[in-house]
């Protein structure tokens, strides 16, 4: 549903030393999408998820009528860059895709023949929703469709937020820059509503009984019923940039992100675990539908992945607003750092000859951090002895290390932490 919005990496994504041979295991296979472009988006048939349809830059429109076994580019009719694509449910299920430009192209005949659609903009659009006829973009652009995309009226809201994302039935959501979102219906105008965060908002499931929304610096945002939001704790290494559940069960909830982030939620987004992915590239769109262990997730480089069976086994990768309530990633007092225990930062991500460190410690004492590849081998450590409470930083060399994933785990008087470090 949702395009890609760039956001660098702010947190190691959490994937525990006991489980590594667990991390292992299948569950997202990639597949061969015949193209190096960036992918933005990717939606599916309703009735049957083997039909999906991925877009991305210059245009690019991939379909597979087959669960991926084999995908094809059809001709959008458009070199612009596309960044979202979505399946409308109502006459037969014409697909939309949207982008660079205020770009709209329209097929109803799964992509034989593509029909480009005057928008009435010409800023770039990054959303398209999947039953309100609502689609968003830059300068805040808001579109509606009276008519399953044949014809669009702009809204006015008021503002030049740049938005990212847009979702709904009967109440309408856009998100985007600095933690903006506006609701609205048939019946009453477009207003603000605060997220309680300033990070950029990028992507809200189809429908969102819990008002879930995912943006940058691993965040997640959960509302039970109401329009006051937590923050939860994702485990992530960077932005979130797609969200996704099933018709089927909406507690099980999938995310996707930078450096091959996919997390799973089986909870509403209360607690969250990571997936093996295969993969480094940034992720921005999944797609789910009538079952919650058969999806896509597309991203950077041409990536397309597959599940049929939930995406594989779980990993913790972190704390959740059940364990030990909700978490501020921007909260100045812990240093963005979970406030019950260490919690080691790790960036960039990937890292590349070199890696920064940061944690916080509540007790005065040492920290050591070591670094495991997949086999359960050490290949690296890291000490400082006598540290007081409060911040601590440093670089770390990795010039020994080949390029590869890795597992880490901090020591510290607080107890431990552990997630992945991917060395590019």
């Amino acid at each position: 549903m949702n395009r890609r919005n760039p956001i660098p990496a702010a947190a190691a994504l959490t994937c525990t030393l006991l489980l590594a041979s667990t991390c292992l295991a299948a569950g997202w296979e990639l597949q061969t999408s015949g193209t190096t472009v960036d992918l933005h988006g990717v939606t599916a048939n309703h009735s049957d998820i083997d039909i999906a349809w991925a877009c991305g830059d210059d245009g690019t429109i991939l379909y597979t009528s087959n669960g991926g076994a084999t995908w094809e580019e059809q001709d959008s009719g458009t070199s612009e860059n596309l960044y979202a694509i979505a399946f409308q449910e109502t006459q037969f299920g014409p697909v939309i895709a949207v982008g660079a430009n205020g770009t709209i192209v329209r097929t109803q005949d799964a992509g034989v023949t593509w029909e480009t659609i005057a928008s009435g903009t010409t800023n770039t659009l990054r959303s398209i929703s999947d039953f309100s006829g609502i689609a968003c973009g830059d300068n805040g652009t808001v579109l509606r469709t009276p008519d399953v995309g044949l014809t669009w009226t702009l809204d006015d809201l008021g503002t030049n937020t740049n938005f990212y994302a847009a979702t709904g039935t009967g109440v309408w959501q856009v998100v985007g820059e600095g933690g903006a979102l506006y609701i609205g219906t048939f019946s009453s105008p477009w207003s603000p509503r605060d997220t309680g965060t300033t990070v950029d908002l990028l992507a809200m499931p189809m429908f969102s009984p819990s008002r879930l929304i995912v943006g940058g610096d691993a965040t997640v945002l959960r509302s039970s019923g109401s329009w006051q939001f937590s923050p939860v704790w994702s485990g992530a290494p960077g932005a979130l940039r797609g969200v996704q559940y099933s018709q089927n069960n909406t507690a099980k909830i999938y995310a996707v992100g930078d450096g091959g982030t996919i997390l799973k939620s089986t909870n509403a987004g209360a607690t969250w675990n990571t997936q093996q992915t295969g993969t480094t590239e940034d992720l921005n769109a999944t797609f789910f539908y009538l079952d919650d262990t058969r999806g896509w997730a597309v991203g950077n480089g041409g990536t397309i992945l597959r599940t049929n069976d939930g995406g594989g086994p779980l990993v913790p990768s972190g704390v959740g607003e059940d364990e030990s309530g909700p978490h501020d990633p921007h909260h100045a007092d812990s240093g963005g750092l979970r406030p019950t225990g260490p919690r080691l930062r790790v960036t960039p991500h990937p890292a590349g000859d070199e890696a920064h460190i940061r944690f916080a410690l509540a007790t005065p004492g040492n920290a050591r951090v070591d670094v495991y590849d997949l086999s359960g081998r050490h290949v690296l450590g890291w000490s400082r002895g006598d540290l007081g409470v409060g911040l601590h930083e440093s670089s770390v060399s990795l010039r020994g290390l080949p390029s590869g994933t890795y597992v880490y785990r901090l020591h510290t008087p607080d107890g431990e932490d552990s997630g992945r470090l991917v060395r590019r």
